[in-house]
C-alpha cells in the first residue's frame, strides 16, 4: 500500500517474455507496440506490465482490469502521460525507460514525475547544451572534468524532464533551457521554472540510483521533500493474482 506524501519507484528490465502479459494492455497499446523497435518495444510493454502490476497490488485488482489512460490533452492521441482512470483512490503515475532500465513511480495525492536516461561514452554535444541548458548549468558542466561532462548532462536532462513530466507536458525544446536545476554534483533542486502554463509548485526534486551507466531523477508536485521507496520488480508467476513485494526506502 502507497501512504499517504509517500512515492513507490520500481525498477525493472526489458522482459522478452512478458507476450502472456499483452492482455493486461488495452487495444491502443497493443496497436502502438508493434510501431517500436524491438528492443524499444520490450521496454514499452514491460513499462505497461510493471505500471499495472504495481496499481494492482494497491487497488486490489487484477493488473489486466487495472484501467490506464494515456490521452495526450493537446491533441486527444493515446500517447500522452499514463494515467489511472479512477478517482479514487487518488494514485498518479509516471513511466520512463531508456536501455536497459525501466521505471515506474507511483504516488498518492500528488503528481510525479520520472526519467531515466543512459549516459553518454561519447563528448558531451555542444549543440545539445545549447539547445537545453541554461547558462548556469553550461557553466557547471564546464567545472567538471572531461570524462564527467557527459555524466552532469545525463543528471541535469533527467532532473529536467521529471519536472516537465510532473503534468504531463514532457520535454518539450522550448522549455527545457527555462526549466533550471541545481548543479550535477549538488542535491537535487528546481532553481526556475518559467514555462507556459507555470509549473506546479512547490516541486520536490530528487536523484535516483538506477546502477550501471544510467541516472535518474523523481520530481512531485506539491511537497518539498518526496518519501521514496525503491524496489526491483520481477514477473510474479500468477499473472492474475500475484502481487510485488513492498520497495524499501531510500537510502
Amino acid at each position: 500500500m502507497i501512504g499517504a506524501g509517500e512515492c513507490h519507484v520500481w525498477w525493472a528490465r526489458p522482459h522478452h517474455g512478458l507476450d502472456a502479459w499483452r492482455r493486461c494492455l488495452t487495444a491502443s497499446e497493443r496497436a502502438r507496440a508493434p510501431g517500436y523497435a524491438p528492443r524499444a518495444r520490450q521496454r514499452f510493454v514491460t513499462g505497461r506490465v510493471v505500471a499495472r502490476s504495481v496499481l494492482g497490488a494497491s487497488l486490489g485488482l487484477p493488473p489486466r482490469r487495472v484501467p490506464l489512460d494515456a490521452t495526450c490533452r493537446r491533441c486527444e492521441v493515446a500517447h500522452g502521460k499514463p494515467r489511472l482512470a479512477l478517482a479514487v483512490p487518488p494514485l498518479q503515475l509516471s513511466i520512463a525507460h531508456a536501455g536497459d532500465r525501466v521505471v515506474v513511480a507511483v504516488s498518492r495525492g500528488v503528481a510525479v514525475g520520472v526519467d531515466v536516461e543512459t549516459v553518454a561514452s561519447t563528448p558531451a554535444d555542444p549543440g545539445l547544451m545549447a539547445d537545453v541548458l541554461a547558462a548556469s548549468e553550461r557553466l557547471a558542466v564546464t567545472w567538471q572534468s572531461e570524462p564527467q561532462r557527459p555524466w552532469a548532462v545525463a543528471r541535469l536532462w533527467t532532473r529536467k524532464e521529471a519536472v516537465l513530466k510532473i503534468d504531463g507536458r514532457g520535454v518539450v525544446a522550448e522549455a527545457m533551457s527555462t526549466v533550471v536545476v541545481s548543479p550535477p554534483a549538488q542535491p537535487a533542486r528546481l532553481v526556475a521554472g518559467e514555462t507556459d502554463p507555470p509549473l506546479p509548485r512547490p516541486v520536490g526534486l530528487c536523484d535516483l540510483d538506477p546502477g550501471g551507466p544510467y541516472v535518474a531523477s523523481l520530481a512531485v508536485g506539491g511537497r518539498t521533500a518526496p518519501a521514496v521507496r525503491q524496489g526491483w520488480w520481477a514477473p510474479p508467476s500468477d499473472q492474475a493474482t500475484a502481487a510485488p513485494t513492498h520497495p524499501t526506502p531510500s537510502r
